[in-house]
């Protein structure tokens, strides 16, 4: 192939637009240069019979595809493309994906441990080895190793570690772990490391990514659509995207797009800005930023709600069809209208004032859409709007508000009442209420449907005889105004088992769902004020008010009309036998860019409503859920709690049980509560036990915080607390803040943190929330000169910023080169219809001597005496995930390093000789996979015993294949002989084949035939002797095949265990139960949660009257009877609680929807941000164009848009008004602390200007800029000059009527951030931004009103030149290479290099020192394959 050379102009033909390309690439004249220079090298071929073929699955992103790795014969890669047949991408592969090559070979790699030789930010390191670097882990600042490398770790800052062997002795959540890439080293083994060292403060970075997206998908519908359900892509008519970040599944993604739209489905699009997949769809929303799409879904919401009462029900009633439709207002009934002119009946609405009004600025009703336009049967028995809810009957504006001087103790709760149904009495004998159209009131799971009785959703499905007996009670909408709710009372028992009754005033929480879309009116033009509701949905939103009526009426006609029948018989959770399941074929998927706002939790709320309303969700067409989804968390799975296994964090407590038996768990354990909430309001907790805890914990309610007993915060995240009480996926953007702060103002939370590890993310640069000030932050000392931030470790695959300021830095590999996997505990690759995991393996051999991430944690954990059972035992034979032979090729198992236990001397591993602790070994022993069990490999996730136990050649069958033209039988039969005598596993080379050997076809994946194990054949036998005698068999549920090989596995569920998971007894009591990881054994379906009473308790506890008490101290109270424990669940009467009231009483209303982000000034907040002074949001997006290179650690890779310039929109009036052009350097202003003298930061970055930029709109395409040397770039290299952050933007405080300017010497508490006060989730497109003017430069500058760096003044100056000279210009590293190669920038012209001859390429000189491949990859006595599985090297 001749060299490679494009001109300029074809260039950018290619690459999408001159105008593009003319504004941006072409203002960086040398380094097009150098791009477009002929580079000279070997001419390159594509035909390599001698190549090897191996599969694997790429970790670039959260995309999860299956790799095909074409090998040199030195063990080089060639390229890359995706495997054929793997349902995500089906041999697609994205730039990213292609360019997986260049990273393996990238020059920023890092290749030996780091310790920090000057102070934090003057870039002087010196190389050590593991040795002594675990011994600096372990034994801190007393470890010897110090003097020996001739470092005094008080002149550095960190005299006072004291290592993490004392730290856990003593507080071991002194430590706080936090992982960013977490698909890189899964957080089962990020897990393990933390759960058993004992820290409850660690965990993933979940929380500045979607976790308001999953936390509402967790409580509301069991499962979240972030990467826990997905659209049934072969039948899905109508497709709504919203919020996409181009980082998670896009080759999926783009697969779905394509086949919805290839099957006469739609596909909406829903953001401020129109790019990446959403130039493909049918139809694009053009949002206001904001998360405004809350009061867009709300707005659909009550159109269709509206349509189906007062067209569709009233239709029916007015032609003798059907009963009466009433007026919830007026208790009138409601007559259809019809237009005049046509005789076509006309859309209408109810208005707050209770008038029916004929919207005839509508058309008119065509005969033939007069249909349900919600699904009633789905509403009544699936979610709990059919629950009856506890109001005030005395209440003067609001039957919910409980400040209300006559609201009692329950109000907004559910009725409950005792369980008569065999089937869930004996565990849960106390559960919600419902109403049946007899009049009577039943617990959910006794509704006497054999009676014909069937779920009230309105009180005018009552009998007649009471219709009389229905009162009104008000309801406030969030204009102030007052409607009316239709009410009723009733007599039930006030507690189970109890002759004492109680008479209630209740409703259901579909009458108080009417009562709160009254707040959204979708009918007004924006231009007008709202006429049939609070807010114009139309002006909030910015989508005009008749797409809004449009596209609520196309789902619903895609829902109703084009339903799907699908044959499968299953039993719901009444016992109800059914041989179809109703498909509605609608489905949504959304994520980062909606979640990452301070009301992102609410708005994503209302995307769940929308597609609940319809009655498609885990049905044919709609969105299923994926496995390990649906579970029953809340009040089961519980937060971790330091308390739990450290009591002494608190003196009180460890005085109490002094001298009592009381036995005390090491690993990360949580408090489990028994508790029932009568009807009086009662909170009456009846046991409180200590448990194992994972990372993430999903209170029930206020008794769930993990909270010091002054109501502060206990987590370094301040996670599960007042603050943010559902922090589901933790809260990392908290972390480097309350660490801070904690240790610069002791008392305000028990304990200080001595130690933070990090992997693979930037808290000190791009991940940071407010950048500027965390840098002052990490630098600052105390009067002794030890760092206030504590002892940081980074480990991380490259030399990146945030590395700056941190003391130890720890190598990792690439994911070609590591065991790693996707696996249904964690992160995993299901179909919507079935579970599916990956197994990542070393498919090149390692290219540096270093243990990647797993097997350092799992070592480390292992000298610091943490594991298991480990009892003081140090021989490293006696650790469970230590092998000499690794799991898939077979092959002995090298150390690439010498490790010694830095306590007693003991030998751990030896470089250049077998032996090492592996991650392969903890996925094969801890049972994380879901195929390869039993002796043929026939069962799922559990052997016949019911054991957790795979077969031993359970990892070589995810990596094999079965070659075209060759048996199955034969493969398997080869992959579990030639095991050689005392080892565990085949050597068979099953997971490799030469490209020769090829000619007749690609290779194929195992199809295995399934079986239930004995005990879960007898659970779904069980189910159907029970309820479906003679009307099915258990050979009705045929378990199929499962797929499995070339990297990973998939299986389909049977139809009958497939749909409507959450209430259907084959999963929740079958399938999903037995399964580890699954649905659980609660026993009890999970009812979609529309009305979200668990918002409704904070609530109570903000006005003061919740009952309850904190679990973790009520334990302590029953263990030593001290009634000092008895903590109320209720915030502290100071001024700390009074901010935290207001927020629960704004913000934890218990419908989904819409409110302005808590920093923006509003009727609210009326001390937030001036949108009017600041117009602009500024937000972030991760869009194609610099996809493949957004992290920037392949300097020589470049991007199709090279660095991320400030997107605005051409139609922006305010724009125009400014005279601003694309290319034009502009400065803006960003407020970082929303209160008068507080932190700003003026941010100067060239412009884009575009009509695919909703006005209002800032945005940047992704969030980087890069610091020469860092990550191998050079001084003028497009992403140093042109890059900006978008966290110098980032508002880090709450306004100070919300508790951010709260101070810990005057108030003992921590100002509260700007995160979602339901969540925790990072607010990142909640930033402000307002026009300074153009500026004369041409690169980006940043600069603060207060930045005190390495204890120095800079304010008003550059901070990224301050940062520069501050280290010199340059990384220095000692006791290395004169010249190391990831700290030096790299300048290579070319775009590509030759596989055959790589080294003697350019990028050689850059690659090899230190490599193993500069020795052709000969470790001792051994050539390294496969990471370090190795052969003899003779």
């Amino acid at each position: 192939m001749p060299n490679l050379k494009l001109s300029r102009r074809d260039f950018l033909k290619i690459s999408g637009g001159a105008a593009l390309g003319t504004a941006i690439l072409m203002s960086i004249n040398p380094v097009i240069n150098k791009i477009f220079t002929s580079f000279g090298e070997n001419d390159y071929s594509l035909n390599y019979p001698n190549d090897e073929i191996v599969y694997s699955n790429c970790f670039q992103c959260l995309g999860r595809c299956a790799l095909e790795i074409a090998r040199t014969p030195m063990g080089f890669p060639r390229f890359i493309t995706g495997t054929i047949g793997w349902h995500i991408n089906d041999g697609g592969v994205c730039p990213r994906g292609a360019s997986d090559v260049f990273y393996y070979f990238t020059p920023a790699r890092l290749r030996y441990p780091l310790l920090r030789a000057g102070k934090r930010g003057e870039g002087k390191w010196l190389a050590i080895d593991y040795d002594t670097a675990y011994d600096i882990l372990v034994n801190g600042a007393s470890a010897s190793s110090w003097s020996k490398i001739g470092l005094n770790p008080a002149d550095l800052g960190v005299g006072e570690f004291p290592g993490l062997m004392k730290i856990r002795e003593t507080n071991p959540h002194a430590l706080s772990f936090w992982q960013g890439r977490d698909q890189l080293i899964p957080a089962l083994t990020a897990g393990f490391f933390a759960g058993n060292y004992g820290t409850a403060n660690s965990g993933a970075h979940g929380g500045f990514c979607s976790m308001n997206v999953y936390t509402s998908g967790v409580y509301i519908t069991g499962g979240p659509v972030w990467e826990y359900a997905g659209p049934d892509e072969e039948r899905a008519q109508y497709f709504i995207l919203a919020g996409l970040a181009g980082d998670h599944f896009p080759n999926w993604m783009r697969r779905i797009i394509a086949r919805i739209r290839e099957n006469g489905g739609k596909v909406v699009t829903i953001a401020p800005e129109r790019y990446g997949f959403y130039s493909i769809s049918d139809e694009h929303l053009y949002v206001n930023p904001g998360a405004t799409d809350g009061a867009l879904m709300m707005g659909m919401i009550r159109s269709l709600v509206d349509f189906h009462y007062y067209v569709y029900k009233a239709y029916l009633a007015s032609t003798g069809q059907g009963p009466q439709v009433i007026n919830p207002i007026t208790l009138q009934p409601v007559s259809p209208s019809y237009d005049p002119s046509t005789g076509q009946l006309l859309m209408q609405t109810v208005t707050p004032n209770g008038q029916v009004v004929p919207l005839s600025q509508f058309p008119p009703v065509a005969s033939t859409a007069v249909f349900p336009h919600i699904d009633e049967e789905f509403l009544r028995y699936y979610t709990n709007l059919s629950w009856l809810v506890i109001v005030n009957s005395s209440a003067q504006q609001d039957a919910l508000d409980p400040t209300e001087s006559t609201a009692g103790n329950n109000v907004g709760l559910h009725v409950r009442i005792s369980v008569s149904n065999s089937q869930y009495s004996s565990k849960h004998p106390w559960l919600e209420a419902i109403m049946g159209n007899d009049g009577n009131v039943y617990s959910y799971v006794d509704t006497p449907w054999q009676k014909n009785v069937m779920p009230i959703l309105t009180l005018d499905e009552l009998p007649q005889s009471l219709q009389g007996k229905i009162v009104q009670v008000p309801y406030k909408l969030k204009n102030g105004t007052i409607v009316k709710v239709p009410a009723i009372q009733i007599t039930v028992a006030k507690a189970p088992a109890s002759l004492e009754t109680i008479t209630l005033t209740v409703t259901t929480a579909f009458e108080l769902l009417r009562a709160e879309l009254l707040n959204y009116d979708p009918y007004t033009a924006y231009t007008q004020p709202p006429q049939y509701g609070a807010l114009n949905c139309a002006d909030v939103s910015g989508i005009p008010h008749d797409t809004i009526v449009r596209i609520a009426n196309e789902v619903a006609t895609v829902a109703f009309q084009k339903s799907i029948i699908q044959p499968a018989k299953w039993i719901d959770y009444l016992g109800r036998y059914h041989d179809t399941v109703i498909g509605r074929p609608v489905s949504i998927y959304f994520m980062r860019g909606l979640a990452a706002h301070a009301n992102g939790f609410m708005s994503s709320s209302a995307y769940y409503y929308l597609v609940l309303m319809l009655g498609a969700w885990d049905n044919p067409g709609a969105d299923l859920y994926k496995y390990p989804y649906p579970h029953y968390f809340p009040g089961l799975a519980v937060p971790p709690h330091p308390l739990a296994n450290t009591p002494s964090i608190d003196p009180d407590i460890a005085s109490s049980i002094s001298g009592l038996n009381l036995s005390v768990p090491s690993g990360r354990s949580g408090f489990l509560k028994t508790e029932y909430i009568y009807n009086d309001g009662t909170v009456d907790i009846k046991n409180v036990s200590v448990v194992s805890a994972g990372p993430y914990g999903y209170p029930d309610g206020p008794d769930d915080l993990v909270i010091y007993r002054t109501g502060r915060p206990l987590l370094t995240d301040r996670g599960y607390s007042w603050e943010i009480p559902y922090s589901t996926q933790r809260s990392i953007s908290a972390v480097a803040y309350t660490a801070y702060m904690m240790n610069k103002y002791p008392g305000v939370m028990p304990y200080k943190t001595q130690a933070m590890m990090w992997y693979i993310t930037a808290p000190f640069w791009n991940n940071a929330y407010t950048l500027s000030d965390l840098l002052e932050k990490v630098t600052e000392t105390d009067s002794s000169g030890n760092y206030i931030i504590p002892f940081t470790i980074q480990i991380d695959l490259f030399n990146q910023e945030t590395t700056n300021v941190v003391d130890l830095i720890i190598p990792d590999r690439t994911f070609l080169e590591l065991y790693g996997f996707h696996s249904t505990f964690d992160r995993p690759t299901s179909l919507p219809q079935g579970p599916s995991d990956s197994l990542n393996w070393p498919a090149l051999p390692s290219m540096y001597p270093v243990l990647s991430a797993g097997s350092f944690l799992l070592t480390l954990l292992w000298l610091l005496r943490s594991y298991p059972k480990q009892n003081g035992q140090i021989e490293p034979m006696n650790n469970p995930h230590y092998t000499t032979q690794d799991p898939v090729t077979g092959l002995p198992l090298v150390s690439p390093v010498t490790i010694h236990d830095p306590i007693s001397g003991t030998t751990i591993t030896q470089e250049g000789q077998p032996g090492y602790i592996s991650t392969g070994m903890f996925i094969y022993k801890q049972g994380i996979l879901i195929a390869g069990y039993g002796d043929n490999f026939q069962y799922i996730l559990k052997n016949e015993e019911d054991k957790q136990i795979p077969n031993p050649q359970q990892l070589k069958l995810y990596a094999s294949f079965v070659p075209n033209g060759e048996s199955q039988d034969q493969v398997i039969s080869q992959l579990k002989s030639n095991i050689p005598a005392g080892q565990m596993f085949s050597t068979s080379p099953t997971y490799k084949i030469a490209a020769d050997d090829r000619s007749s076809g690609v290779e194929h994946y195992f199809r295995i035939p399934a079986e239930f194990q004995p005990t879960l054949q007898s659970m779904l036998q069980k189910v159907i002797d029970t309820y479906a005698k003679g009307k099915m068999s258990i050979k009705d549920i045929n378990p199929g095949v499962v797929k499995v090989g070339k990297g990973g596995a998939v299986y389909v569920l049977p139809p009958s265990i497939r749909y409507m998971r959450n209430v259907n007894m084959f999963y929740f009591l079958g399938w999903g139960a037995y399964m580890p990881g699954g649905y659980g054994d609660v026993g009890l379906p999970y009812i979609h949660r529309i009305y979200l009473e668990y918002l409704q308790k904070f609530r109570l506890a903000g006005a003061g009257k919740w009952t309850g008490y904190n679990a973790g101290y009520y334990y302590y109270y029953l263990k030593t009877g001290n009634t000092d424990f008895l903590v109320r669940s209720i915030p502290t009467n100071d001024s700390y609680g009074h901010a935290i009231s207001k927020n629960l009483l704004d913000y934890h209303r218990p419908f989904g929807g819409y409110y302005p982000p808590p920093t923006w000034n509003s009727e609210i907040t009326p001390d937030g941000i001036d949108l009017s002074e600041y117009p602009l949001t500024f937000f972030v997006r991760r869009h194609d164009r610099v996809y493949h290179t957004w992290s920037y650690n392949v300097p020589w890779l470049m991007a199709i848009m090279p660095y991320p310039p400030v997107m605005l929109s051409k139609a922006d009036p305010y724009i125009i008004k400014s005279g601003i052009k694309s290319g034009d350097f502009v400065q803006f202003e960003a407020i970082n602390e929303p209160y008068s003298g507080g932190l700003r930061t003026n941010l100067t970055a060239i412009v884009f200007l575009d009509e695919a930029t909703r006005p209002g709109a800032s945005w940047v395409i992704v969030s980087n800029q890069a610091l020469p040397g860092f990550r191998g770039q050079t001084p003028e290299s497009p992403q140093v000059k042109l890059g900006i952050l978008n966290n110098w933007a980032s508002a880090n405080y709450m306004p100070p009527s919300r508790g951010g300017q709260l101070s810990p010497s005057t108030d003992q508490a921590f100002p509260i951030l700007n995160l979602d006060p339901i969540t925790g989730q990072t607010a990142w497109h909640d930033a402000r931004m307002k026009i300074v003017g153009k500026a004369a430069v041409d690169h980006t500058v940043v600069v603060a009103n207060r930045f005190t760096y390495m204890g120095q003044n800079f304010a008003g100056q550059d901070i990224m030149s301050v940062i520069l000279n501050q280290m010199n210009g340059k990384i220095s590293i000692s006791n290395a290479p004169s010249t190391p190669t990831f700290a030096q920038s790299v300048n290579i012209p070319h775009l590509r290099f030759d596989a055959n001859n790589i080294q003697t390429t350019s990028i050689w000189s850059y690659v090899s020192p230190q490599s193993l491949a500069s020795g052709n990859y000969v470790l001792g006595p051994y050539k390294v394959r496969y990471g370090f599985a190795s052969e003899p090297s003779s």
